[in-house]
């Protein structure tokens, strides 16, 4: 948590509780001076304005003095009981403390008997109210820092994870690319040098561009345009993959690298290359919504889904997916016929 926002919660504190409670001698005077003279006859503002001021400071000592330390006798010390006899003797000498300023410092008829009594329960009363409110300010604290620093730690685990995605991306496509190139260089030079340009630029976005919590979906659609020709290079086939774009996808951000894990999993398991549109990747945008779409074919065997879909790059994919957008998204994994077909999609109000 930020040191602003922490500043933020005391003088947020202080305005709610502090001071209206504090100053509530000066309103009475103000407003019903009798009520200040049936205990205290020779009262004037300059004595009503000092009670004040004392009030203040004694909630400001009291409060950050159990705000400071009896939170972590109470939850941080490995000794409670230790911990409760530390804020007894606390609580006990700030008691006697205002006790003796009350008997030294204010008039005649607040030390009397009869009214000390009074005074000592109200006394009691208002020391349990700092503590109390010290004690729920301090907890509230501790968990927003908590939960800042869980973020950032999820946040840090987050981009480690997805560094290693990075890295891990297929490395047996890089150099089946490589591979491809230097074959290229003897047969097709001018083919050899656009696909080194390609590999370039896909290199440039997995490790640069991509490295953002957003990114705009033509830039995506376009890595994925880039992966699909590269892959494309050493199949036959080359209407094997049917890539399509319907709408318009202008204007809309998304975070980087969800599709490439769907999009490489059905590269590696597709059944069939000869055939026509054996693999199918689309992007459809309408007014409302984001529908991405990878099918592929496949042989059946009994643990199809074990073996086609796990792996860090989903399992990282999905991670990803819960963190950054929630419940707002619908992932459908599922195989119809000879087909195992991925999508996902996303209301357009969340891509904005």
């Amino acid at each position: 948590m930020k040191q602003q926002t922490i500043i933020l919660i005391h003088i947020i504190l202080w305005l709610l509780f502090v001071l209206p409670i504090s100053c509530t001698s000066i309103v009475l005077f103000k407003l019903y001076p009798e009520l200040i003279w049936s205990f205290y006859p020779e009262a004037t503002m300059h004595y009503v304005l000092t009670d004040a001021l004392y009030n203040t400071l004694s909630f400001g000592i009291s409060f950050y003095l159990f705000y400071f330390f009896v939170f972590k006798w109470l939850f941080r010390s490995s000794n409670l009981l230790q911990g409760i006899a530390k804020t007894l003797v606390l609580f006990v000498m700030l008691f006697l403390s205002e006790l003796l300023i009350i008997q030294l410092f204010y008039p005649t008829s607040f030390t009397e008997k009869d009214f000390l009594l009074g005074a000592e329960i109200t006394l009691f009363i208002w020391l349990l109210f700092r503590l109390g409110l010290s004690m729920g300010a301090k907890g509230f604290v501790e968990y927003i820092q908590e939960r800042t620093k869980r973020k950032e730690l999820e946040h840090f685990n987050f981009q480690s994870e997805l560094s290693l995605f990075r890295a891990q991306i297929n490395p047996h496509f890089l150099f089946n690319t490589l591979n491809n190139i230097d074959a290229l260089i003897y047969t097709n030079p001018d083919k050899a040098s656009e696909t080194l340009i390609q590999l370039s630029k896909q290199m440039r976005y997995l490790l640069h561009d991509s490295n953002v919590e957003k990114i705009a979906l033509t830039e995506e659609i376009q890595f994925i345009r880039n992966y699909i020709d590269l892959e494309t290079i050493r199949i036959k086939n080359k209407h094997f993959v049917h890539f399509a774009v319907v709408g318009k996808p202008q204007g809309i951000r998304i975070a980087p690298m969800l599709f490439i894990a769907f999009v490489e999993n059905a590269f590696k398991h597709s059944s069939d290359r000869s055939c026509d549109a054996g693999l199918q990747v689309s992007f459809s945008i309408t007014e409302d919504a984001l529908l991405f779409q990878c099918k592929n074919r496949y042989k059946k065997r009994p643990t199809v889904e074990k073996m086609e879909y796990s792996g860090i790059g989903l399992d990282l994919v999905k991670k990803r997916l819960n963190l950054i957008y929630n419940s707002n998204y619908n992932l459908s994994i599922h195989s119809t016929g000879d087909w195992y077909v991925v999508q996902l999609e996303f209301p357009l109000t969340c891509l904005r």
